[in-house]
């Protein structure tokens, strides 16, 4: 309601609930109303808003799963264990730099649909227990994010990036360690 008013927002959500009524789940019910937003032709700037607020949310209510620790090293080196991605971390493809919107739109300020764009960037989103991060990204790594989030183990997925572009070898300490950081790892 904040980019937007309430005034404006609360009936956009009376029409989606009329259309998509709440089951059992709460936790899913605003699941389809980022693409149910697109349908209607709302502003991209509020359908982004909602998939991000719905990211979160999927984000926070997903199992985590064991992470890899220092006694897996030698596993992980050996191609012995191989690492999947949790089910809390989200990957989103974002027209905007929501890190510099976000302070205006708590705050109930104005923001126009030509707000900075985030060149080049995806977000990962993901959670330590009850803290949940959101860190800008290359569009490389949001793919093989993806990858493994459709099955493949972090070594499969790093290798296949790799022989596609050369680069990516060099990425793929930081990226390891970033997601170690993050917690984005989970034993497969």
């Amino acid at each position: 309601g904040h980019l937007i008013g309430w005034e404006a927002f609360n009936p956009l959500v009376d029409r989606y609930l009329r259309k998509h009524p709440p089951g059992r789940n709460l936790t899913t019910l605003g699941a389809k109303f980022p693409s149910w937003l697109r349908e209607i032709h709302v502003d991209p700037l509020l359908v982004e808003a909602c998939r991000v607020d719905a990211a979160w949310s999927r984000t926070f209510h997903a199992p985590q799963r064991p992470v890899p620790g220092n006694e897996h090293l030698d596993a992980l080196r050996e191609g012995r264990l191989d690492l999947a991605i949790q089910p809390c971390v989200q990957v989103l493809d974002l027209r905007r730099d929501w890190f510099s919107i976000r302070p205006a739109v708590v705050a109930g300020e104005p923001v126009s649909a030509g707000a900075p764009p985030a060149t080049d960037k995806i977000w990962v989103l993901g959670r330590q227990g009850r803290i949940l991060s959101m860190d800008p990204g290359e569009p490389e790594l949001g793919k093989l994010l993806e990858a493994m989030r459709r099955g493949s183990g972090w070594m499969n997925v790093l290798e296949r990036a790799v022989t596609r572009n050369p680069q990516i070898a060099s990425k793929e300490g930081d990226w390891f360690a970033l997601g170690t950081l993050r917690r984005w790892w989970a034993l497969s």
